[in-house]
């Protein structure tokens, strides 16, 4: 140790203390000044002010004598470029953070203030004062005794730093996010705390400013002399940081604010942080810059290009979930055009061709060549992950530990969690929602949720079934049940402003008038047919997941220690479910195997197929599905059908009929030509469906149809929602039977009410489970009353349920009646 400190060159040392601090006194000063109106710093800060103004003078001037040493042609054009990447950075920031303000004209650079002056002066005072010390210093005896103690100083890189770091406190933008924040901390907890708080947040920006801008320096420097180092790495994955900051946040960009921001606090600097960090940790991993480099660079783009085509066909952000459908490279290649495929395939091809070009030239090498310094930082970056994680893991009340930088205020400042994945994603950032999601417990457990709670639950519901049976004489198991998840089909004649020269769906609309019929609430815009399939099977509403949750088949079903479903009051040889795609999609395959389906008629992956498969547009028509499940009615058998249609999936063509055409109130030319092709095959459904149910009327067999769109399609502008919102997630359903004609009223229910509404319109007994979803149905969804307390037992009822079966201990498993039908048993 003590040799340690004898090989320390001290005076250095005291030199860059003095650099440090007197750049501190500054900074406070204009910080101070910039912050504070006139009248302000007269009332509290008067005394205070007139001595850092002197310090600030003092502070001046010595800085400018350690400048002088360093003085040079090249030093002033460094920090001239430096001054004005730092003004690109900001100005990229700003636009950034205004992508939801559409008033916002991002060439406008005047009015937003590209060019920012408020270091200036303080800049070019240190230059001339360092430029005249510097020329009378070898004519002054004690100039050069002063010139010689400065020798141990030498070095522009803290310096040039500090000053750079200056320019960037002094941003008007930033500092008008600091007034904000610190004018509160004045006026509620006086002069003393602002001033703690004001010193924090100088010595926290200062350090992290100029340890950019040193590593910033450092890096073009050894850039310059062809030399791959670990400030190159960081200094670049600031630069693709900022870059895919901006990408990401720009595929979720909407037209407005939400309770008064553009984006929300701390939202900007937490993507930002994330992505810097885990691209500095692809860097120690791989330890080469080329092939990083343009890693990076392909995946960031390709992710950012997937998140704009995402969010503009459902209204929804790219999420981790979303991952899953690397494997279905062919059907994500159907929803794009070959020039989309082409830019794809450029984007592969050319970085692999720099690489191969470059790699051995420019750059090679490791980037650390100590392997202490590597491993200590990779540890380092895990620990800030996981702490990170846990932080969020640790969430109570939607709430995290207050006082942890960034996340604290990106996390708590307001609640809109429930507000789904698109808000959070344009207010919050992607990074905050991806966070979120692999953080996050599906569900919440309920207050009160324990085994006596299921217990008392069970009991409840079992007296409630007799109830319910009493007045019932149908058993559901002597029928067949064929659920239709109609791919997108909503009415388009309900959107505001959307004109149709014919009907699109008359012979459903007749269907609807004269049986149990109105409108579902989609939980998803432009897809989630999942989401909607695995709710009407089981019953569980998604609302009652967490709102991190997107998928329910791969992050739900693999959990659940009981999988309640419709299905399972049929015979598993009785099971069928029967979807023009992919059996992996989903995990369908694995799903309907648990459910207990014996019958998996796929496109592909499964070993029974469809027959004598015609097409209507680009994916198989609805006349042929039909079709096919027709060919598996038998008559002296009770079936369960679950049927899946792709006809009106994107992309919509089709071209007949020739006489339907739509058009939309504002909507673009392309627009309009997809609102038409989806129309026309709105019209070959509708005429499906009316021969399907001809031919079910002719079986001798009691067959009940449960028919429902899933969600719209998303080839909508958001402009056709204005007038109401609601429309941009409600579809058509009826259910249909060959052997009465009911109308029951249910004018607005969820895909999770099908079931019990279902049982109610065949006069069906029910299980205790199903008693439950009645009372759902019928006095929850079904209510016109005000929330009553009997509402929020029976909400909370279902929770309890849903929770124990899911995330819970599942107890209600040692209850063996409770999803039977006694009739069934």
């Amino acid at each position: 140790m003590k040799k340690y400190l004898e090989e320390i060159n001290w005076i250095s040392v005291l030199h860059r203390c003095l650099i440090i601090i007197f750049s501190v006194y500054s900074s406070f000063y204009l910080l101070m000044t910039h912050l504070l109106t006139t009248k302000e710093i007269k009332a509290s800060f008067q005394n205070l002010h007139q001595f850092l103004f002197f310090v600030y003078l003092l502070s001046i001037v010595v800085l400018a004598v350690y400048v002088s040493k360093i003085l040079s042609k090249r030093f002033v054009i460094q920090l001239a470029i430096g001054y004005f990447l730092s003004q690109v950075v900001s100005y990229v920031v700003l636009a950034t953070r205004n992508l939801n303000d559409k008033s916002f004209k991002i060439w406008n650079f005047g009015k937003n203030h590209f060019w920012e002056g408020n270091a200036l002066l303080t800049l070019a005072a240190i230059l001339i004062v360092a430029l005249l010390i510097q020329q009378v210093a070898s004519r002054t005896k004690y100039l050069k005794k002063l010139s010689v103690f400065l020798e141990d100083s030498k070095g522009y890189h803290l310096p040039q730093s500090l000053l750079l770091a200056n320019v960037a406190l002094l941003d008007s933008k930033w500092l008008s996010y600091l007034r904000g924040e610190l004018i509160s901390t004045l006026t509620t907890s006086g002069t003393t705390a602002f001033l703690e708080e004001l010193f924090k947040i100088l010595l926290i920006c200062l350090l992290a400013f100029s340890l950019i801008a040193y590593t910033a320096i450092d890096g073009s420097e050894k850039m310059r002399k062809n030399q791959p180092s670990l400030s190159l790495a960081v200094l670049t994955s600031l630069i693709l940081a900022l870059i895919f900051n901006y990408t990401l946040q720009y595929g979720v960009r909407g037209d407005s604010d939400l309770l008064g921001r553009y984006i929300f606090p701390g939202a900007t600097l937490y993507q930002f942080s994330v992505l810097a960090l885990v691209f500095l940790f692809i860097y120690l991993i791989v330890d080469r810059y080329i092939s990083t480099t343009l890693m990076i660079i392909i995946v960031g783009t390709l992710v950012s290009v997937a998140n704009v085509l995402k969010n503009s066909m459902r209204s929804e952000p790219l999420l981790i979930t979303d991952f899953v459908w690397l494997h279905e490279v062919n059907l994500l290649l159907s929803f794009l055009d070959a020039k989309m495929i082409f830019y794809i395939v450029l984007v592969f091809l050319l970085p692999i061709a720099v690489y191969l070009i470059f790699r051995n030239r420019f750059l090679a090498g490791k980037l650390v060549l100590k392997k202490r310094v590597r491993w200590s930082l990779l540890v380092l970056l895990t620990t800030i992950f996981i702490s990170g994680f846990a932080v969020f893991k640790n969430e109570k009340d939607g709430k995290v530990a207050s006082g942890i930088p960034v996340i604290s205020k990106v996390n708590n400042w307001m609640d809109i969690t429930w507000m789904g994945f698109s808000t959070n994603a344009r207010y919050r950032s992607l990074m905050y929602v991806w966070t979120k999601q692999m953080t996050k417990t599906i569900m919440e457990k309920p207050d009160g949720y324990s085994k006596n709670a299921i217990e008392r639950l069970a009991k409840k519901y079992e007296a409630k079934t007799e109830e319910i049976n009493k007045s019932r004489s149908q058993d559901i198991s002597d029928q067949t049940i064929i659920y239709v998840l109609s791919e997108s089909l909503a009415n388009p004649n309900r959107i505001s402003g959307v004109s149709l020269s014919m009907e699109a769906i008359p012979n459903i609309d007749q269907i609807k008038s004269i049986t149990t019929s109105g409108l579902m609430h989609s939980d998803g815009y432009g897809g989630g047919t999942a989401n909607m399939e695995f709710q009407t099977l089981t019953g569980l509403p998604f609302s009652n997941f967490s709102a991190s949750v997107s998928t329910l088949y791969s992050e739900v079903a693999p959990k659940m220690s009981v999988f309640p479903s419709i299905s399972d009051v049929f015979q598993n040889q009785n099971r069928y479910v029967m979807h023009p795609s992919g059996a992996s999609n989903y995990n369908r395959y694995n799903i309907y195997k648990k459910l207990g389906f014996e019958h998996l008629i796929f496109l592909s992956d499964s070993k029974e197929k469809f027959k004598n498969i015609t097409k209507t547009g680009v994916s198989m028509g609805d006349d042929s599905l039909y079709n096919n499940v027709l060919d598996k009615i038998d008559s002296k058998q009770s079936q369960f059908f679950s049927i899946i249609t792709m006809q009106n999936h994107a992309p919509w063509s089709v071209a007949v009929p020739t006489e339907m055409t739509a058009s939309g109130q504002g909507f673009s030319e392309d627009e309009n030509w997809k609102l038409t092709e989806y129309s026309r095959l709105l019209t070959h459904t509708d005429q499906a469906t009316q021969d399907f149910l001809d031919s079910l009327s002719k079986i001798d067999k009691k067959i009940t149809v449960v028919f429902y769109g899933d969600h719209l399609p998303g080839l909508y502008p958001d402009s056709a929602f204005t007038e109401d919102s609601n429309v941009k997630y409600q579809t058509d359903y009826f259910i249909w039977s060959n052997w009465q004609n009911k109308k029951l009223d249910f004018p607005l229910v969820n895909s999770s009410d099908f079931t019990a509404e279902l049982f109610a319109h065949t006069d069906s007994k029910v299980s205790p489970y199903y008693a439950l979803l009645t009372e759902v149905l019928n006095k929850v969804t079904n209510s016109n009353n005000a929330s009553s307390k009997e509402q929020e037992d029976i909400k909370k009822d279902l929770k309890l349920l849903q929770y124990d079966i899911t995330v819970g201990k599942g107890y209600i498993k040692e209850d063996k009646t409770f999803f039977k039908i006694k009739n069934n048993q």
